[in-house]
């Protein structure tokens, strides 16, 4: 089962537009390492951060500086909740198969 797949299953909260953002999904979490005070393990989506940034500028065009002020002013710091995604810096060992 791909990561895709299990996010749309569990119904958890991803970042939109999904054609642009699916693809630096890396796994899912319930113990997620981030600044958020969450008060429960409940399972969040975990997208790679180079992978967010390399969506963002192909899709819309932008440079690297563009794309990063993108992701981290408006995703990385937004609290949607105890499901808000969280992000990894480093893209870790995947089955490639699953996107």
């Amino acid at each position: 089962m791909n990561w895709i797949k299990q996010v749309e299953e569990q119904g958890l909260l991803v970042l939109e537009p999904r054609n642009t953002f699916d693809r630096a999904i890396i796994g899912i979490t319930s113990t997620p390492d981030d600044h958020w005070p969450r008060q429960t393990d409940t399972a969040c989506v975990v997208y790679s951060i180079p992978g967010c940034i390399a969506a963002l500028m192909e899709d819309e065009g932008w440079d690297y500086e563009e794309a990063w002020e993108f992701i981290s002013y408006n995703t990385m710091n937004a609290w949607m909740g105890e499901g808000t995604p969280t992000f990894e810096d480093e893209i870790p060992d995947h089955d490639e198969s699953a996107f």
